[in-house]
Order: structure tokens, then C-alpha cells, then sequence
């Protein structure tokens, strides 16, 4: 079995993958910055007197 198209075929089934988990990570970086911004919000307004909970 030669080489180098097993190489070849390796790193580009590889690159997809990478960019892929680059992609969920994009995703999720941004999911968990709202989710914090949205959980400092309710902190604040319950330091403010409003009562969420």
C-alpha cells in the first residue's frame, strides 16, 4: 500500500475535523460569554431590590 496517498487522505480527513471543532468552539465561546452576561444581569437585579426568584 503506498504512502503517500494514506498520508495525504489522513491530513485532509483531518483538516475537516479540525475546522469543525474550530467552528463548535466559536459557537460554544459565545454561548457561555451570554450565558455569563444573563447571569450577572439577574445578580444585579436582584442587588437592585427585584426579586426574580
Amino acid at each position: 500500500v503506498p504512502i503517500i496517498p494514506i498520508t495525504t487522505f489522513s491530513r485532509a480527513v483531518g483538516g475537516r475535523i479540525c475546522e469543525k471543532y474550530v467552528a463548535f468552539g466559536a459557537w460554544t465561546t459565545k454561548l457561555f460569554g451570554l450565558l455569563v452576561i444573563a447571569v450577572g444581569m439577574f445578580y444585579a437585579a436582584r442587588y437592585l431590590g427585584i426579586l426574580l426568584w
